[in-house]
This record gives C-alpha cells, sequence and structure tokens, in this order.
C-alpha cells in the first residue's frame, strides 16, 4: 500500500508537469506571434499603393509643362517622396494641383527627347521603400504652322489683310495651345509680273511690306517665305510658306 503522503507527492508533480506545459506552449505561442507580425511588416505589401497617371498627351512633350498626378491609397502625401531619372528632365510641385491629403501634383520638363522613370517612395521606411515606378518617353512637338490672320481659305481681302499686324505662328489640331515668336519672313508680291521682295526682321509688317499689299490687284499672289521661328528651347525653326491670294 503506497503512503498518503506519495499519493500526494504525485499528484502534485502530476499537476507540475501540465502546468509546466502549458506555460512553455504560452510562450511558443506568444513567440510565434511576435515573429509573424514582424515578417508581416516587413514584408508589408500595398495591394494599390500608388496611381500615376500622366494628365498631359502620351508621350510627354519636350520643351512644355507636362502636368502629372500622384495618389497614394492608405498613405498620407507627406510621406512620399517623388524622384525623376533621365537625362535633362526635372520636376518640380504644381501647387495649384495640390488639393487634398492623397494626391499630389506634379510638373514634368522636358529638356531633350528621352526615357524617363518617375518613381515614388515611402519615407515612412528607412531607408525609403519603392511603391511604384513608371517609365514615359518624351518627343518634341510637331512644327508650328505659319498663319496670316484667322484666314482658312485660300483668297483674302486686301483691306482686311491691311488691317492685321503682321502673321502669327501656332500649334494646329493640338491639345496645346502655344503661340510661337515670330524671328523674320519675306513677303514676296508679283505686281505686274515682276517680283518685289521685303522682309520682315519680327512678326510684323513693315511699312514696304504695306506699300506691296496696297499695290495689289484681284487675283494678285501673296507668297510668304522664309519665315523663321524661335523653338520652345530656343532654337530657330523654318516653317512653311504662306500663299494667299487678293479677291
Amino acid at each position: 500500500m503506497i503512503p498518503k503522503n506519495r499519493n500526494i507527492l504525485a499528484v502534485f508533480l502530476l499537476f507540475a508537469s501540465i502546468f509546466s506545459c502549458n506555460n512553455e506552449t504560452n510562450k511558443m505561442s506568444s513567440s510565434d506571434s511576435i515573429l509573424a507580425k514582424v515578417k508581416a511588416e516587413k514584408e508589408q505589401i500595398y495591394p494599390t499603393p500608388t496611381c500615376l497617371q500622366i494628365n498631359s498627351s502620351y508621350p510627354c512633350w519636350v520643351g512644355v509643362d507636362n502636368p502629372f498626378t500622384v495618389t497614394t491609397y492608405g498613405l498620407n502625401k507627406k510621406n512620399t517622396k517623388v524622384a525623376l531619372e533621365g537625362a535633362n528632365g526635372k520636376i518640380r510641385k504644381d501647387y495649384y494641383n495640390n488639393s487634398d491629403s492623397i494626391s499630389a501634383g506634379f510638373i514634368l520638363r522636358a529638356r531633350e527627347e528621352a526615357k524617363y522613370t518617375i518613381s515614388v517612395y515611402d519615407t515612412t521606411f528607412k531607408p525609403p521603400k519603392l511603391l511604384h515606378e513608371k517609365q514615359i518617353y518624351s518627343e518634341h512637338l510637331p512644327p508650328p504652322t505659319a498663319r496670316l490672320g484667322t484666314f482658312r481659305t485660300d483668297n483674302v481681302d486686301k483691306s482686311v489683310c491691311l488691317g492685321l499686324r503682321g502673321i502669327r505662328a501656332e500649334l494646329e489640331n493640338f491639345d496645346i495651345e502655344l503661340r510661337y515668336k515670330i524671328k523674320s519672313f519675306t513677303l514676296v508680291t508679283y505686281p505686274n509680273g515682276r517680283a518685289v521682295k521685303n522682309t520682315s526682321k519680327s512678326a510684323e509688317f513693315t511699312a514696304e511690306q504695306k506699300m506691296q499689299i496696297e499695290a495689289l490687284n484681284s487675283g494678285d499672289r501673296l507668297y510668304f517665305e522664309d519665315i523663321k521661328a524661335v523653338g520652345l528651347l530656343g532654337q530657330t525653326l523654318k516653317l512653311k510658306p504662306i500663299v494667299k491670294y487678293i479677291k
């Protein structure tokens, strides 16, 4: 027969063993939970971290402002950094397009045809974590078109023509409205079949060119040639001639 005190000791050891196992299990469970949490934070995945939208026409154009918006979901825009990689390109904040806490507006200015990469970073990480990047390409705008007033037909009224200050250059049938500075142009007329030429060093008619127009009759031709304009990067552009006839 087992003594009573030995029975008590056996029961005590049994409970001690059960308590010890439960305690170790709780410790392991707690440790696993902490490790899982740390791993999740390190491998944090944003389902739709950022949305890069180029608001202007694709591609971006050389020499003009190209606006784009960075929208972040679940992250305040104050905790984002936007960087640009590419030759002769710069970005700056667009203060007219920063109305809410998740969207930030920027302006991209390219000075040559190149490939650019826009990268968005989360600055709450050290070092900042790359959230999204997008590659875009810049191209030169098409050449502008030289125009005489608002005339869309080949025939012009002489009195209306004399009322104009000169010629102009602009992009035609394009989603960007730009006016170009005219450097010079030559007006050639053929009164009595003989060519008369006079050159202006600006977009405006000279007094001699006005006299040329005044001397024309119905059916006579006005030929504007050697038209030069200043490009967006300061380069000289040679434009197509303008041909009109007096009504």
